[in-house]
């Protein structure tokens, strides 16, 4: 017992005293691509860029720089006003060099569209959920306010855009729908939490204007699917209403800016140049 101690200890002093194994692929060429001089503009080659657009803007450029690339995925991410995703591109690059990428607003239209879809969706499945637990149903209905809320926000941007007359009906039968839906589901997490059929019955409630809901957002998408000319949706004219663009490097926060589309307006200023007068005249 003595020796297997020893020889324990032996083996212990041994595995302690190796250096550890290097990590396949570190050294200088393991370090994350560096991303500068992060743009944007309405064209390709535009030498500077702004972060200020018109409302009649249908793409966007992102233009960068980048170093020490290895192929890792680096993604720029649009959120728009409310936290929505708008956009999402994604690229590798290898060495040093520039490069440039596209945002557009019809695939920006496509994209909310479908996110409104998929937070409807969402949000009848746990009222559906909400209405058949007898215990518990109190979490359902917060999940099914996060994405009614969700919803809210998308529609908003969507609201925002130049849409044509096609998709306005059953962008106002969605917004009508989820303007109920959430007064619904407030009403019913405002019941006292042992109220089990009370949430119940209030989250069957919903069943109805939630079918209506997914039926309209489903037609947005549909009507949403073959656009090919779009503008991107403005922010209005609140400052605080922007866009950002937020870079991120095999999943970590790199570089972002924000950016609005507004509308502009000229300004005419009064002409301030003096004639001069004789005196006495």
């Amino acid at each position: 017992m003595k020796s297997l101690r020893i020889a324990l200890l032996a083996l212990g002093l041994t595995l302690t005293c190796q250096p550890a194994a290097a990590r396949p692929g570190a050294g200088p060429d393991d370090e994350k691509v560096r991303i500068s001089d992060l743009r944007l503009a309405r064209t390709p080659d535009a030498a500077q860029g702004s972060v200020i657009f018109p409302e009649d803007t249908r793409e966007l450029f992102v233009s960068f720089a980048y170093a020490g690339g290895t192929s890792e995925p680096v993604t720029f991410i649009v959120i728009g006003p409310g936290g929505v995703e708008a956009a999402r591109l994604t690229g590798r690059y290898r060495g040093d060099g520039t490069a440039t990428l596209k945002i557009s607003g019809a695939d920006m239209l496509r994209r909310l569209s479908q996110a409104l879809d998929e937070a409807v969706r969402a949000g009848q499945a746990n009222a559906r959920d909400a209405a058949a637990q007898a215990v518990g149903p109190r979490e359902y209905l917060l999940t099914t306010q996060y994405h009614v809320h969700r919803a809210i926000q998308t529609l908003d941007l969507l609201n925002h855009a130049q849409l044509g007359p096609d998709l306005d009906p059953p962008l106002r039968l969605v917004g009508d729908r989820l303007s109920v839906l959430s007064a619904l589901v407030g009403d019913a997490l405002r019941l006292p939490p042992d109220e089990i059929q009370a949430m119940r019955a209030a989250a069957q409630k919903m069943s109805a204007p939630f079918a209506q809901a997914v039926g309209a957002s489903g037609s947005v998408v549909t009507g949403a699917t073959p656009v090919k000319d779009a503008v991107l949706p403005s922010t209005g004219t609140d400052a605080r209403r922007a866009y950002t663009l937020n870079v991120e490097i095999s999943g970590d926060p790199s570089n972002s800016l924000e950016f609005w589309v507004q509308r502009t307006t000229k300004l005419y200023l009064p002409n301030t140049r003096l004639r001069h007068v004789e005196p006495g005249r």
